[in-house]
């Protein structure tokens, strides 16, 4: 520099300089916000999931609730071909994996999520506990279908606040009794029937992902509300009581161990007796594709503490570019608290 001031040359120099920190502070920033991006839409992902998860746990939870110990339609079923002894679900296609389950309460409608005690045996609806009790999650709906407290079976359906009878009763709140015509026996229930779909619905989803839906009363055949989205695999085992002695006797078995007296059939009785805990596995897909990733993994498993191995081969289910994907297996272990009599 002289004392004119700065050369053509060395602002030339000073300009080529500040282009390139200015294109190395770009790309760095386009990156690192790439990055979030990608992690902010993991994790509402993940929130997705989770909701998706504790609708499918909870729906399995109560398997069998409001069930008659007389029904004759399995209050859980898994879809390996392996029939019930009446024609309770020939309206589905069971060459995929279909869970069905069995239940008074539909949990997405809180007008059923509930029940009422109540001692009628004076004649007249009681005023206050022990003779009421009132567990209704949606105190508005006033629908109710009414068991004998005593022996389980169906009565009829009634109100809250009118006796149907000089009994004690258990009554379960109901919404639309004409979507719950899925029991065999004298009485109402839904069907609700968790399958995965021909495909996934989100367009970050790998293309050999589905959706897992869930499909309740009318649409339980023809199809169903997505729950949880890039699943890429979906199994169930079982742990099964052999003696009705109120302890399992055999651990993550397929559900055609339930046929406990080796007639070819499970029956419902069958599995109210001898059901005792439901293991559900997922593999699913964890954010968005991303080029630049590797998966470490060619394959996901768990080994249960009987040896038995439960395994998703990625290239074989997703395809050879899986490794462009995070992947994790889910489980979710439940203990239906319906079916423990």
């Amino acid at each position: 520099m002289n004392k004119k001031g700065f050369s053509i040359l060395e602002l030339l120099i000073t300009i080529v300089i500040t282009a390139i920190l200015f294109s190395a502070l770009y790309y760095t920033y386009i990156n690192l916000f790439k990055k979030s991006k990608t992690q902010i839409y993991a994790q509402e992902t993940e929130i997705e999931k989770n909701i998706g998860l504790e609708l499918l746990r909870l729906d399995v939870e109560h398997a069998g609730f409001g069930i008659l110990d007389i029904e004759e339609c399995p209050s859980v079923r898994w879809g390996d071909k392996f029939p019930s002894p009446v024609d309770c679900d020939d309206d589905l296609s069971f060459s995929n994996n279909v869970l069905v389950i069995r239940s008074m309460i539909n949990n997405t409608n809180t007008k059923e999520i509930g029940w009422v005690y109540v001692d009628c045996t004076s004649g007249s609806w009681p005023s206050s506990a022990p003779n009421i009790i009132d567990e209704r999650v949606d105190k508005t709906n006033n629908n109710l279908i009414f068991f004998d407290a005593t022996s389980g079976y169906f009565v009829g359906t009634g109100t809250f606040g009118s006796c149907i009878g000089n009994n004690i009763y258990l009554a379960y709140p109901y919404d639309d009794i004409t979507n719950m015509l899925n029991c065999k026996t004298q009485q109402y229930c839904h069907r609700i029937v968790y399958k995965l779909a021909s495909s996934s619905t989100d367009s970050i989803c790998h293309p050999n992902t589905k959706n897992l839906i869930r499909g309740i009363d009318g649409t339980a055949s023809s199809g169903g509300s997505p729950v949880l989205s890039c699943i890429g695999g979906f199994q169930v085992l079982f742990d099964i009581d052999l003696d009705n002695d109120g302890v399992s006797d055999l651990e993550y078995q397929d559900y055609n161990q339930l046929d406990l007296n080796a007639d070819g059939e499970v029956s419902a009785d069958e599995v109210m007796k001898g059901l005792k805990r439901i293991h559900i596995y997922l593999l699913m897909q964890v954010g968005k594709k991303d080029p630049g990733y590797r998966f470490p993994k060619s394959k996901l498993s768990i080994t249960e503490n009987t040896g038995r191995v439960i395994e998703f081969d990625l290239p074989s289910t997703i395809g050879s570019d899986y490794i462009n994907y995070k992947w994790r297996l889910v489980k979710i272990s439940v203990n239906p608290m319906n079916l423990q009599k």
